[in-house]
């Protein structure tokens, strides 16, 4: 009988230890943020870059693909991907979404340099499909990095970074 509660109480004792381990993994990754780096501009297509919840969110969007560029089609893709662009470029961004609600916010974050706010626009999506934010400044951005982040409510779904040259 001593024996058999020893192993009882041997067996809670790893098991917690095991999820206790598993907890703090969990709480290190979440805590890193993504790294990213700039595209060439010859690239057709960006590849995506990591996001702090790997392009899912609490609501069911998911991203599946971002690209960035300085036309539109008709169907909210970039019709040209670039990572680099001009002063009074119009700078548009085509998120591909699956999974979430009708009546689902989504935002646009724009930064510059270093986290300085240059735009949010959200917008209350229909479902999945593409969705199209762009910024533009009529007496043109300064020269430097920016970044533009998608989000829903207050998590990061996909970032990507761009220059004004």
């Amino acid at each position: 009988m001593k024996s058999s509660l020893n192993l009882a109480l041997t067996a809670v004792l790893l098991a917690s230890v095991a999820l206790t381990g598993c907890n703090r993994n969990k709480n290190e990754a979440a805590g890193t943020q993504p790294t990213a780096s700039t595209a060439p501009a010859t690239q057709s297509t960006p590849a995506p870059l990591p996001s702090s919840n790997n392009g899912m969110s609490n609501t069911g969007i998911n991203i599946t693909t971002i690209e960035l560029g300085n036309a539109i089609g008709a169907d909210n893709r970039v019709t040209g991907a670039a990572t680099t662009f001009k002063p009074n470029d119009t700078i548009h961004v085509s998120v591909a979404t699956t999974g979430g609600a009708a009546n689902t916010p989504l935002t646009a974050r724009w930064t510059y340099q270093d986290g300085q706010v240059v735009n949010t626009e959200t917008r209350t999506i229909a479902g999945p499909g593409m969705q199209e934010f762009h910024i533009s400044k009529p007496s043109g951005w300064p020269a430097g990095q920016y970044r533009v982040e998608i989000l829903s409510g207050s998590n990061v779904l996909q970032t990507r970074e761009f220059s004004v040259q």
